[in-house]
């Protein structure tokens, strides 16, 4: 929109009950109205309703934004977020995923396998703390999640 772009990078996601995971762009009416897409990564599906007993399936996910005059910016940009240094390591209660993003900034998480709850995010190892769940330039937008 505009001269606006994104690239998505999936660091990793677990299929359920053997099943491969799929990333897809999702633009449809309800996002449209407010001007969005939604990235989805499906970790299992099924004909029938199932009841899933799984003690873990991890997604980790890295979207850049940026200003993008043309094709070939936004190509460039793709092209650095699939370059930048990823590190994952879990231990029996802790995931983590880092990443170095194309300008040098360090985004890290950590989730707690157990509760399942994120332990931290963290920017150039420095505490990051979001107003909201779902928020773009200073917007709240979780509401359109919860529609």
């Amino acid at each position: 929109m505009g001269q606006a772009c994104a690239a998505i990078r999936s660091i990793g996601a677990a299929g359920i009950h053997g099943q491969t995971p799929t990333a897809s762009l999702v633009v449809d009416e309800a996002g449209l109205e407010h001007g969005m897409a939604r990235f989805t990564i499906t970790q299992f599906t099924s004909a029938t309703p199932i009841r899933l007993e799984t003690d873990s399936a991890p997604v980790t996910a890295y979207l850049q934004a940026a200003d993008c005059a043309d094709a070939e910016e936004a190509h460039a940009l793709g092209e650095a977020v699939a370059a930048a240094p990823v590190s994952m390591a879990a231990t029996e209660t802790v995931r983590t995923a880092s990443i170095t993003t194309p300008a040098g900034t360090v985004l890290e998480v950590a989730t707690d396998l157990v509760a399942r709850d994120p332990l931290y995010r963290l920017v150039d190892g420095e505490p990051m703390r979001a107003p909201s769940l779902l928020t773009v330039s200073g917007a709240d937008y979780s509401h359109v999640l919860s529609d």
